[in-house]
């Protein structure tokens, strides 16, 4: 697995999204920075952190 340093940007990538659309990296960042989560169902490590990231959205969200 990647792992990127501190402040090290992202390769752009593109995935499809749950309308079947397809959304690129770049749609999402802004200057404020991007909280990027990828979780799957099954994973019970995945359930107990998508709380957290959650909470962080709320906390930061319309934060310049």
């Amino acid at each position: 697995m990647a792992v990127l340093s501190p402040g090290q940007s992202a390769p752009p990538f593109t995935l499809r999204d749950l309308a079947n659309t397809d959304r690129s990296l770049g749609e999402f960042l802004r200057p404020a920075g991007t909280l990027l989560v990828f979780a799957k169902a099954e994973c019970a490590a995945c359930r107990l952190a998508l709380p957290f990231a959650e909470r962080l959205h709320r906390a930061y969200t319309g934060m310049q």
